[in-house]
């Protein structure tokens, strides 16, 4: 299996880098040099000794002292800082003449202040007042948590080894005590219909559970939301209390916990407010910034008359008699609006209770239309229990155009791990059919390198790819047999797609033409973190064209009869649903997941017409898998599911962690899943010691399907139809826009064992036993994070291939770097 090759002038910034290192470590090891007389360094994360009542980790992250930090190697930072201090203090002969240079001693000055202030760490000393802030943070944080009476010391110890001179650790110990239990709950609110909106049996406190300031918090939180819900429009968290009663301790020597009272108290009783009247006012982009002084118009539905619906062309169908909004619009746009599609989405009533979620659900469906550079929500208090909703909005220009540069990481059909650039063109319009719908129109392509030749390390041919496609997003569901349900509040929307793309390579040419259907909708109405998507209709047709002679010859005509239809023109069709839950913030605060599940049926509709047409128009059978004795398909199943893991370390680092599993089966008459729907791995976004795609299958390698090993064999690359991945990586921060990961990936390709002999498929590639053995890398890399684009540099090593054994027993036998893989990309790899 082949690799890109270091080229020889990286290998030697590699080489001069080490022996910087080298350097560095050695001239700053002495890591307490510089420190005075009764100072000492934090040798390593303070730890904490508890009675385990709470976990570890809930004590730990209350710690602010942090030891230096280190990449691979103790305290890298604090070598580079002692680094830059000693080159300032060196007062060598040749220093003191280099520096008589006025422009030698600029740029010296300018790298050792570098050194010293911005890539080095200065020495973390032990400091007694930052150890009582973190004693009394783990104090903090038992109370917050129902140990109410905990007990706080700290001890260190200074180290008296003479390799460890003036340095110590830290330990604090923590005795919780016995956590405070709620026992008894009672509610103190006078008023009846306060009492019934706050929702007593939704509370999130229970007897029984500890008493636990987060369990407070989000209680206020979940009544406040229930009771503005309820009409009471000036209701806040404030007027919530708990009293807290700790003298119920009774017989309490002999519980292992203390009884506490909790009463939920409420002294003021709002009034409950309903939606006196709701007015929309909506301007165009060009109009005045004050909608006073632009010439406008007041439009109800049942307050027009015929002959002005007539002379403002505003009809039943986009303004009835029976939509309760009153409507404020300027001249200029009062023809273009469909206000009952307006009015759907508000979610308050004229006459109704006011409710925060309709109000929140509102303002949500209507910004996100994309039709309106705003929307916002004001409201007047007109009584003393009766209030007006206004709603400002401004349209968005009509036209939007877009254009830029963009880059691509995932090159399937090039077998290599080098980013390709390209440009893109949308135009879109907005409002297209006066009912926000998005129609975009895109025109774009890329040109890539690819991999370098083994022999010159020099980049050989580019190819480049073009396409272009149509797209219209419509903000609700087009089946009929929903009719005027109220599905909105999940906001539902349709999309239908064609695309047309070509992809010129050294080798062939594809073409491929798409359609497709797509329906997406939320689960929950306020939230974003769970939907769902369904493609009920997907159909791309597919030719290769202007294939390369000898790659005919020596790739294509040395396949499997069943893999050679992936080069002849086939027509494929779907049938698909995903599913998606996350909650990933890039924040790197608290721990989230992504999970996704996909699930498709494939070649179905082909086979019903290839049924239908069987000895008509030429097509004499239906189970040879060919329209019209022409057009390839196949029939398949596949199911995948994804599923990552951020877990924060520390404030500047994070431990990645991501799984994959995929299985698909064909059927019928169908022997082998087609190309575009199988698994592939290896490549910058998977197996990252290996190139794109050429991973497996099993312990098979691409000679055994093609006789050929070079970077155009890596197209012939089969995949599988199982799929199992692992991936690991460990980010941190170096300085304030260079970050490291040291990554981990372990993970293969396998086809079905079942249908493997017809299909000519060698036993070393099928899901068995003997065969279930992944690839495994390792590596590290850096990230160039610029806020608006992230650059990826990853080198990985193979440490074992399925179908050589263990790579890392006969590194230093094989050519130099020869199971060892570059990678550029952009953006993070999951």
């Amino acid at each position: 299996m082949e690799s890109i090759l270091m080229p020889v002038n990286l290998q030697k910034y590699v080489a001069l880098l080490l022996l910087f290192y080298g350097l560095l470590s050695s001239w700053g090891c002495h890591s307490t040099r510089y420190l005075e007389q009764g100072q000492y360094l934090l040798q390593s994360q303070p730890q904490v000794k508890s009675e385990g009542k709470i976990k570890k980790s809930e004590l730990q992250a209350a710690i602010r002292i942090k030891p230096n930090r280190k990449i691979l190697f103790r305290r890298t930072f604090l070598h580079i800082y002692n680094f830059g201090i000693s080159l300032q203090r060196d007062s060598s002969f040749v220093k003191r003449q280099l520096l008589k240079l006025p422009k030698l001693k600029r740029a010296f000055d300018k790298t050792t202040n570098w050194f010293i202030h911005e890539l080095g760490e200065p020495p973390v000393i032990l400091d007694l007042e930052a150890i009582r802030r973190d004693s009394a943070n783990l104090y903090n944080t038992c109370f917050a948590l129902g140990y109410l009476r905990p007990q706080v010391h700290y001890h260190i110890d200074t180290l008296m080894k003479s390799w460890a001179h003036q340095r110590a650790r830290l330990t604090f110990e923590v005795k919780e005590g016995k956590p405070f239990k709620i026992s008894q709950l009672t509610y103190d609110i006078p008023d009846a219909s306060l009492l019934q909106a706050y929702g007593v049996e939704r509370s999130h406190l229970r007897v029984g559970l500890n008493y636990s300031h987060e369990l407070f918090t989000r209680e206020r939180v979940r009544a406040t939301q229930a009771l503005r819900d309820a009409g009471y429009f000036t209701f806040s968290q404030k007027m919530i209390r708990f009293e807290v009663d700790t003298t119920l301790a009774v017989a309490a020597d002999s519980l292992d916990y203390v009884p506490t009272g909790v009463a939920v108290v409420v002294d003021e009783i709002p009034p409950r407010f309903t939606v006196r009247r709701i007015v929309i006012s909506m301007k165009a982009p060009s109009d005045a910034v004050d909608l006073r002084e632009a010439f406008k118009d007041t439009l109800r539905g049942a307050a027009l008359s015929a002959e002005r619906r007539a002379m403002l062309r505003i009809s039943q169908k986009k303004l009835h008699d029976s939509l309760a909004i009153t409507f404020v619009v300027t001249s200029t746009i009062i023809r273009e609006i469909n206000y009952n599609f307006i009015g759907r989405r508000v979610h308050l009533r004229e006459g109704e209770l006011y409710s925060l979620s309709a109000a929140q659900l509102t303002h949500r469906r209507l910004q996100e239309l994309g039709m309106f550079q705003y929307a916002m929500i004001n409201y007047e208090i007109v009584d003393s229990d009766a209030l007006d909703v206004y709603i400002n909005m401004q349209l968005a220009a009509h036209y939007q155009v877009k254009a830029g540069f963009e880059a691509f990481t995932d090159q399937v059909t090039t077998g290599t791990n080098l980013p390709s650039v390209g440009a893109n063109f949308t135009l879109r319009n907005k409002n297209t059919l006066g009912q926000s719908e998005l129609l975009d129109w895109n025109a774009g392509g890329n040109v890539g390198f690819y991999a370098p030749e083994e022999e010159s390390g020099q980049l050989s041919n580019i190819f480049y790819e073009f396409g272009t496609s149509l797209n219209m997003y419509i903000p609700r569901l087009l089946i009929p047999v929903f009719g005027n349900r109220n599905s909105g509040q999940f906001s539902p929307s349709t999309s239908l797609n064609a695309s047309f793309r070509l992809e010129n390579l050294r080798e062939y040419n594809r073409l491929s033409t798409g359609a497709k259907l797509t329906y997406k909708w939320f689960h929950n109405s306020l939230s974003r973190k769970t939907f769902s998507q369904f493609t009920p209709v997907s159909l791309d047709f597919i030719r290769i064209a202007q294939i390369d002679s000898a790659f005919q010859k020596n790739i294509i005509d040395k396949l499997p009869l069943t893999f050679q239809r992936d080069y002849q023109p086939r027509f494929s069709s779907r049938l698909a649903y995903s599913f998606t839950h996350s909650n990933y913030q890039s924040t790197r605060l608290i721990p989230t997941y992504f999970f996704r599940l996909n699930a498709e049926i494939g070649g179905n509709l082909p086979q019903l017409i290839d049924r239908f047409t069987q000895g008509r128009g030429g097509d004499q059978s239906a189970s040879d898998n060919k329209l019209f004795d022409r057009f390839f398909y196949a029939q398949y199943a596949k199911l995948s599911v994804e599923g990552k893991y951020y877990k924060p370390l520390t404030e500047g680092s994070e431990l990645v962690l991501r799984a994959i599993a995929g299985y698909s089966r064909a059927y019928g008459s169908t022997l082998v899943v087609p190309q575009e729907s199988r698994f592939f791995s290896g490549g910058t976004n998977s197996m990252r010691g290996w190139q794109s795609n050429t991973l497996g299958p099993g312990r098979a390698s691409l000679s055994d399907f093609t006789n050929e090993t070079g970077i155009n064999a890596s197209l012939a690359a089969p995949g599988g139809e199982i799929l199992l991945e692992l991936n690991a990586e460990l980010r941190f921060d170096l300085i304030s826009y260079l970050e490291m990961a040291l990554f981990t990936d372990v993970g293969n390709v396998w086809f079905n064992k079942t249908r493997a002999q017809k299909a000519n498929i060698s036993e070393a590639s099928v899901f068995s036993g003997k065969n279930l053995v992944p690839g495994w890398d390792a590596g590290l890399g850096f990230r160039f994070d610029f806020s608006f684009l992230v650059l990826r540099f990853d080198i990985g090593q193979q440490l074992y291939a399925p179908d050589r054994g263990w790579v890392i027993n006969r590194l230093f036998n094989e050519p130099l770097l020869r199971s060892t893989q570059i990678n550029l990309g952009i953006g993070y790899p999951f």
